[in-house]
């Protein structure tokens, strides 16, 4: 129903250089009836990482924890900002500092040819999600207040990225500002994604409260099922990040109302498209009522069966499996324009 990506459940870990990149294998690129994959780049004061080529096996996000990230000639800087790529598009890629990368198996293959992309594939091969796109209100991006953190009463922000296609993924970078570490003073109430769901955390803890408590840190993160109701919780770091606290003057909060702020990113997540895209808050597995409460505070429970729906629409690639000489019989074979 969850699964936590942390170093005992890593698949591989690898020194690429001055950078170390830690794999965990998924089963589900979407994130909905399964983990996606996800990888963490960590790069060393100095050192950077590059890869170029296609991503033959399927479309990925990669989010910047710190640094700098440039894809396919732009850049971002500011922690949380991100780099979508379609599948079969070519991507290139370099990390300074750390990122994670999410979705299918993290691969570009310099060798393979780039997958066509007709007048019928109505999306890009490619996409940017940047905070001055939230603040300027375009490419369906905004900010705005968090609702759900300890109810909506803290100064928290969620810089919303709306699909611009529904090729593209939805998500959301969220800045919580709430002052307290403990789970009844910085909470989430309990609820579940209708659609499976991964966190990233950037800065700061986050629990998660069911039948036992999971907590990540940055350079990990967690993928919920659709059928997990569960209460969230956050840890404040209580030092100076000060990548963290970019994001927080971007969101114009003030220091004395978000000292030491959690930052983290939740995927599927699509404010601006109504219940499918939203955490479910309302809906409560017939069980949760009677099992004990999740820390004593919120409650807790599992849907045995559900039907779930995507944020976005399903992109796969359609490839003809010939040998090259059986193929070019085939095109020899064709009728001529004269």
């Amino acid at each position: 129903m969850q699964f936590v990506y942390d170093a005992p459940s890593a698949t591989s870990t690898k020194q690429h250089g001055g950078c170390i990149v830690t794999s965990w294998d998924g089963m589900d690129s979407d994130g909905m009836s399964g983990p996606p994959w996800v990888s963490y780049v960590n790069c060393s004061a100095g050192s950077s990482y590059k890869a170029k080529g296609v991503a033959i096996h399927g479309d990925f996000q990669v989010w910047l924890h710190h640094g700098k990230l440039s894809f396919n000639g732009q850049a971002v800087s500011h922690m949380g900002e991100s780099f979508w790529v379609a599948p079969g598009a070519h991507a290139d890629l370099e990390v300074t500092g750390a990122a994670y990368v999410a979705g299918a198996k993290f691969e570009l293959d310099a060798s393979a040819e780039q997958s066509t992309f007709t007048s019928a594939f109505v999306g890009p091969k490619f996409r940017n999600f940047t905070y001055a796109d939230a603040l300027a209100n375009r490419s369906n991006a905004h900010l705005q207040h968090d609702d759900h953190i300890c109810n909506g009463s803290s100064p928290s922000k969620d810089f919303v990225f709306g699909s611009q296609t529904r090729v593209d993924p939805p998500g959301v970078a969220v800045l919580n500002c709430a002052p307290s570490s403990n789970p009844d003073g910085n909470f989430v109430w309990s609820h579940f994604h209708p659609f499976g769901a991964l966190y990233i955390p950037f800065s700061g803890e986050i629990c998660f409260a069911a039948r036992e408590v999971k907590c990540i840190q940055p350079g990990t993160a967690r993928w919920t099922s659709a059928n997990l109701q569960y209460y969230e919780y956050f840890r404040k770091i209580n030092s100076t990040n000060s990548e963290a606290d970019k994001v927080r003057d971007l969101a114009g909060v003030p220091p004395s109302q978000c000292q030491f702020p959690n930052l983290f990113a939740v995927t599927n997540f699509d404010g601006l498209n109504g219940a499918p895209g939203v955490p479910n808050f309302g809906d409560w597995p017939l069980n949760s009522h009677s099992n004990k409460l999740a820390l004593g505070i919120g409650p807790w429970g599992v849907f045995p069966k559900m039907t779930v729906q995507a944020t976005k629409v399903v992109v796969k690639a359609s490839t003809v499996f010939v040998e090259s000489d059986e193929l070019d019989d085939e095109i020899d074979a064709l009728p001529k324009l004269v």
